[in-house]
C-alpha cells in the first residue's frame, strides 16, 4: 500500500551491534515512490535522532537532501534492486550513525502529489518487491507480512512538531552505507593559500593611478597546530607538516610527525624550529610554503576518521628580538648641522658618517647613512644593523660642513630607549630610611641557549643627589660565578645566574655613578631599578627567565 507526503511522515530505524559494533556512515537512502506531483515542489528527506523512540527536531550532520520531481522515479512495482523503480537520496558527505541507537528517517513536501510505498502488517506484499533479482519471475504464492526486523515505527504528523505512531505499517527503504578502503591509506592536504599570508592596504604600482594589493612573505620562530577531527576506534589520522625556510623559499622541507591540538584547541606548548635551520616562512605567492599532512587509515570497511577542513587552524609566533644591533628607531638628529654634500641634496654613507665598534668582541660592525636636504642631515638610517652594541654607541659625522651635525643613539646605557627589541624593566624600587646600600647583586634563573644572551643593567640614585631617577643612565652589569659560560642545551634546561656591577665577569663590589644635575660621583643608593635585555643571533633559539631577585648590599660585601 502507499501513503500520502503532505505533512511529514516518519521511519525509525537501527542498526544492530553485531554487524556494526563501532557504527556505519550512511551515503544514500533509497525511497520507492508511487506518485508525484506535476508541479515542481521538492520533496525532502533527512535523518534525525530520537526521544523514547519518537522522532525529535535533531538533524544529524549532512543528512538533509532535496529532490525535484524530475528527480524522482515512480513505480507501480517497486524492486529494491532496479535503480529505475526507487528514488536515491545521496548525502552531501557521509552521515555517521551508532549502532543500537534509534534513528528516523523524516520525509516531507509541501506538495499532496507525493505518495511512497509502505507496508501494511497482515498483508500481503506487493509481487516485484519480493523478487530476488529485477529479472527474477515476480513470485505468487506470497507470505502475508508478519513483522520488520531491523525496522522501528513508522509515524504520521499534522503539524511536523509531534508525531504519531502506527504500528502496524512500516515503510519500503533501502538504506546504503559506505564502504571504505581498508588496504589504502590516502593523505589530504591543508595549505596556506597564496596571498593569504600577509595583505596589506593597496599601494600605488605606477604613476598611471592604478592600486594593487601588495603582498608580503611572513616568517615565524614557533608555530602550533589545531584540528577538529573523529577518530571511530579501528582507525586513525597520522599528521605531519613540511615548511619553508625564510633561507630557501623554493625549497619545501622535509615532513615532521605532529600530533595537533584538538577540536579548536591548540596545543599546550608550541612547536619550536630551533633546528639550526633559522626561521620559517609563509610565502606570499606560494600555496605550498606550509602544508599539513593528514593520512587516514581503518581496518574496518565500514568505518573512516573524519576530517573538518574548515576547522583546520595554523597559529605562527614570531619573536621580537635582536642581537644588540642598530635600530632606526634608536637613532636621532639632534642637530642637523650645515654645509653638507655643498648645501646639496643626497645621501651621505660612510666613511663620512660611522658608528663606533660593538662592545662585544664577536659583535658585527654597524653601518648607517644620511639623508641629507640641502645641506642638513634631516635623518640617519641603519644600513646594517650590526651586533653586539650592548653599550650606548656614537654616531660620528665627518664629512665636510660649516657646522657639524649632531646625532645621537639611545643604546641600552642610556637613560631612556635601547637598541635591544626584547627588553624587561622593573619598577624603582625605594629603600628605607637608614638601608642605604653601595652595591647590587642580581640573582636570576633562565633558559639561555647558544647564540643566545642575557644581558642586565641597573640604575641608580643617591639620597643626596637632587637628579631626577629617570635621568639617569643605565649601567651594565657583568655575569658573575662558575656558570658564566653555561648554556642550554634543551628547552627545559635551566641555569641560575648571577650578575654584579663590574667587568668581564669579575664585581667591583660597588656601585658608582655621576649626576647629570650635581655632576658629582656617587656611590651609595636608596633607589635603584633593574633592566633585563635578552638579545639572540636566531630568533628560533629565545631565552626565557623563570624568576629575578635583586639583593641591595653594604658596598665591598659582596653576596
Amino acid at each position: 500500500m502507499s501513503t500520502t507526503i503532505l505533512d511529514p511522515v516518519a521511519q525509525t530505524f537501527i542498526i544492530d551491534d553485531a554487524s556494526y559494533a563501532r557504527g556505519a556512515f550512511l551515503s544514500s537512502i533509497d525511497l520507492f515512490f508511487r506518485t508525484k506531483p506535476s508541479t515542481n515542489i521538492p520533496v525532502t528527506i533527512s535523518i534525525v535522532s530520537t526521544l523514547n523512540g519518537y522522532p525529535t527536531g535533531k538533524t544529524l550532520d549532512y543528512s538533509i537532501v532535496s529532490l525535484l520531481p524530475s528527480d524522482v522515479n515512480v513505480s507501480e512495482d517497486p524492486q529494491y534492486l532496479d535503480s529505475t523503480k526507487y528514488t536515491r537520496f545521496k548525502f552531501s558527505a557521509p552521515v555517521y550513525i551508532n549502532s543500537s541507537m534509534l534513528y528516523a528517517i523524516v520525509i516531507q513536501s509541501n506538495i499532496s502529489g507525493y505518495k511512497l510505498w509502505v507496508a501494511q502488517q497482515n498483508d500481503t506484499p506487493i509481487g516485484s518487491s519480493a523478487k530476488l533479482t529485477p529479472t527474477s519471475t515476480t513470485p505468487t504464492n506470497l507470505s502475508k507480512i508478519a513483522k520488520s526486523p531491523y525496522v522501528g515505527s513508522f509515524f504520521e504528523s499534522q503539524n511536523g512538531i509531534t508525531y504519531t505512531a502506527d504500528q502496524s505499517k512500516d515503510l519500503m527503504f533501502v538504506i546504503n552505507r559506505c564502504k571504505f578502503n581498508t588496504a589504502s591509506t590516502p593523505t589530504l592536504q591543508f595549505v596556506v593559500p597564496e596571498g593569504l599570508a600577509n595583505t596589506k592596504a593597496v599601494e600605488s604600482t605606477s604613476n598611471t593611478g592604478y592600486y594593487t594589493p601588495k603582498y608580503y612573505n611572513i616568517p615565524f620562530d614557533e608555530l602550533n597546530l589545531s584540528t577538529t577531527h573523529y577518530i571511530p576506534n579501528g582507525t586513525a589520522i597520522n599528521y605531519s607538516y613540511q615548511t619553508t625556510k625564510v633561507s630557501d623559499t623554493a625549497t619545501l622541507e622535509a615532513a615532521k610527525t605532529v600530533f595537533p591540538g584538538e577540536f579548536g584547541t591548540p596545543l599546550p606548548e608550541n612547536i619550536l624550529l630551533n633546528d639550526n635551520n633559522g626561521q620559517r616562512t609563509l610565502v606570499a605567492n606560494s600555496n605550498t610554503s606550509f602544508i599539513l599532512n593528514a593520512s587516514l587509515l581503518t581496518n574496518d570497511d565500514k568505518l573512516t576518521p573524519i576530517i573538518a577542513d574548515d576547522a583546520v587552524r595554523l597559529y605562527t609566533v614570531r619573536y621580537n628580538i635582536n642581537n644588540m644591533g642598530l635600530t632606526n628607531s634608536s637613532i636621532t638628529v639632534a642637530n642637523t648641522g650645515i654645509g653638507y654634500l655643498a648645501n646639496a641634496s643626497g645621501t651621505l654613507s660612510s666613511p663620512n658618517i660611522t658608528v663606533s665598534a660593538p662592545d662585544l668582541a664577536d659583535g658585527v660592525q654597524a653601518l648607517v647613512s644620511a639623508n641629507v636636504q640641502t645641506g642638513n642631515i634631516i635623518s640617519v638610517f641603519v644600513t646594517t644593523a650590526g651586533s653586539g652594541y650592548t653599550v650606548t654607541p656614537t654616531i660620528t659625522v665627518s664629512g665636510t660642513a660649516n657646522i657639524t651635525a649632531n646625532i645621537i643613539v639611545f643604546g641600552e646605557t642610556s637613560s631612556r630607549g635601547g637598541n635591544g627589541l626584547a627588553r624587561y624593566q622593573t619598577y624603582p624600587v625605594t629603600l628605607a630610611q637608614g638601608n642605604d646600600s653601595g652595591d647590587l647583586r642580581v640573582f636570576f634563573t633562565a633558559y639561555r641557549p647558544v647564540n643566545t644572551d642575557i644581558h642586565i643593567y641597573y640604575k641608580v640614585l643617591a639620597r643626596e643627589d637632587s637628579q631626577i631617577f629617570e635621568d639617569g643612565d643605565w649601567q651594565k652589569m657583568t655575569l658573575i660565578g662558575g656558570i658564566v659560560n653555561k648554556y642550554s642545551t634543551i628547552r627545559s634546561q635551566v641555569y641560575e645566574y648571577e650578575a654584579a656591577p663590574g667587568t668581564n665577569s669579575i664585581p667591583d663590589n660597588i656601585i658608582t655613578y655621576t649626576s647629570k644635575t650635581t655632576f658629582q660621583n656617587y656611590s651609595t643608593f636608596y633607589k635603584y631599578a633593574i633592566k633585563v635585555v635578552m638579545a639572540s643571533a636566531d630568533s628560533t633559539f629565545t631565552p626565557y627567565l623563570n624568576d629575578l631577585r635583586v639583593i641591595a648590599l653594604p658596598e665591598g660585601t659582596g653576596a
